[in-house]
């Protein structure tokens, strides 16, 4: 199973790329952050297309088993802009430097980060609620938005 390599994890030089559903950044800037919301579609996650689907490769990291994996999807449409799907570490710490994303302030969304939860568990992926101000995990069946991060 292909893994996706791990990516710098310096966040402090991030700024927003437009908080738009627009990817990948604007002018290939620098440590920038783009919105994608929830523009992104389920990827095929089950056993069935383990030999036949290259996305399932890619993408499914330890397979959750389900026919619509949107975690997977989420790191998919983060890939296919040329950034990545952030770490739980990254993506809350975005959450606590927020008021340095002014247009991100008042997004009161649950955002994928590129962890699973655990091997023993693949079905759940790790969250970042930015209206509760919380970590967690959730399923990978949910439709959650997304936050792509980059260094171009």
């Amino acid at each position: 199973m292909e893994t996706v390599s791990k990516r710098p994890r310096d966040i402090r030089s991030f700024r927003l790329a437009g908080f738009t559903k627009k990817l990948p950044c604007e002018n290939g800037s620098q440590g920038c952050i783009a919105y994608v919301g929830k523009s992104y579609s389920a990827i095929d996650c089950s056993t069935a297309n383990e030999d036949e689907n290259s996305d399932y490769k890619k993408y499914c990291g330890t397979p959750s088993g389900l026919s619509a994996d949107y975690w997977a999807g989420a790191k998919k449409v983060c890939d296919e802009a040329g950034m990545y799907l952030p770490e739980l570490n990254d993506l809350y710490r975005i959450y606590l430097n927020r008021l340095e994303y002014a247009q991100i302030t008042n997004i009161s969304e649950t955002f994928w980060s590129s962890d699973i939860l655990s091997d023993e568990k693949p079905d759940r992926g790790m969250i970042v609620r930015f209206s509760e101000s919380n970590q967690g995990d959730g399923a990978k069946y949910n439709k959650l938005s997304v936050l792509c991060v980059g260094n171009d």
